[in-house]
C-alpha cells in the first residue's frame, strides 16, 4: 500500500524490525493469538521542512507478539509532553475506586499548575518497566500531589519508585510559546494497527524547538488490555531542509 506524505525527506520502508525499549504484556493478538505483547515507538526519515511552516518528525508503533507476530487492529492512542515541567523519581501508579491514580509524594502538582490541560508519562526504568503503566497518561483532575488519570487499563500494576514526566505540548522559548503537537497519519486515523501491527503518526513543531534543541518525550499504549511505551528525543533543527515532496512506501497490507 502506497502512502503519501507532504514533508517527507527520503523514501522509507516501515516494516522493520524496530528496537524499542520494550516491555511485556498479556494481549489478544487478532485471529485466535494470545501471546505476551510487546510495542516499539521510532522515528524513521529525517525531520522535514513544511509546506506551511515548521517541522515535521515522523513515527512509527510497532506491535509483535512472544513468537514475533504482528499484533494487528488494536487501538492505539499517543500523546506528548515538550521541555517537561514537573519530573522526578518517586511516582506511584495505583487504583482507587477502580479509577487509576498516580501521586509523588514529594510534589504539589496542584500548587505547581498542573491541570487536565497536562500530559504525564511514566519511564521505564530497569526494574520499574511493566507496560501496564510505562507510556501516555491523560489527566481528569489534580488533587495536591495526586492525579486522577483517564485512561482505562485493566491490567496495571500498583508500584512505587516510578520515573515520569508531566508537562504540556509548549515551551517558553524566546520570550514566547512554542508549541508542537500529534498528527495522525494512516488512512486519515492513525490510532489503529495494520495488519502487520504499524500505525504512523507524525509530530509538528515550531521551527525554534529544532534550533534550541529542546527535549521532549512522546508515549504511546494499546488501550483496554493496556501495553504502553515511550520515547524521548530533541527536536532536530529542519530548517535548511529543502525536499517536501517525497512518497513514501510501507510494506501495510490494509
Amino acid at each position: 500500500m502506497k502512502m503519501k506524505y507532504a514533508g517527507w525527506a527520503a523514501v522509507v520502508t516501515a516494516a522493520i524490525l524496530l528496537n524499542g525499549c520494550g516491555s511485556d504484556s498479556k494481549v489478544n493478538g487478532g485471529a485466535g493469538r494470545t501471546g505476551e505483547a510487546t510495542i516499539s515507538i521510532a522515528p524513521y526519515g529525517s525531520p522535514t521542512a513544511s509546506s506551511i511552516g515548521g517541522c515535521i518528525q515522523y513515527f512509527v508503533v510497532h506491535g509483535i507478539d512472544d513468537n514475533g507476530v504482528a499484533i494487528p487492529h488494536l487501538n492505539v492512542k499517543a500523546r506528548m509532553i515538550v521541555d517537561p515541567k514537573v519530573g522526578g523519581n518517586n511516582g506511584i501508579v495505583f487504583i482507587d475506586d477502580s479509577t487509576v491514580k498516580f501521586k509523588d509524594p514529594t510534589q504539589n502538582f496542584e500548587s505547581l499548575r498542573i491541570t487536565r490541560e497536562n500530559n504525564l508519562i511514566i519511564r521505564p526504568l530497569p526494574a520499574r518497566a511493566h507496560p501496564s503503566y510505562v507510556g501516555d497518561w491523560g489527566i481528569y483532575s489534580v488533587f495536591g500531589d495526586t492525579l486522577v488519570l483517564t485512561d482505562p487499563a485493566y491490567n496495571v500494576t500498583p508500584t512505587d519508585g516510578l520515573s515520569y514526566y508531566v508537562g504540556d505540548e509548549r515551551a517558553f522559548v524566546k520570550g514566547k510559546f512554542a508549541v508542537a503537537h500529534i498528527d495522525n497519519l494512516k488512512d486519515g486515523n492513525g490510532t489503529v494497527m495494520t495488519e502487520d501491527g504499524y500505525t504512523y503518526f507524525a509530530i509538528a513543531y515550531d521551527e525554534v524547538l529544532g534550533e534550541k534543541n529542546i527535549p521532549f518525550v512522546v508515549g504511546a499504549h494499546i488501550e483496554g488490555y493496556r501495553v504502553g511505551n515511550i520515547y524521548e528525543g530533541r527536536f532536530a533543527d529542519c530548517a535548511e531542509i529543502e525536499d517536501i515532496n517525497v512518497t513514501a512506501e510501507t510494506n501495510s497490507t490494509s
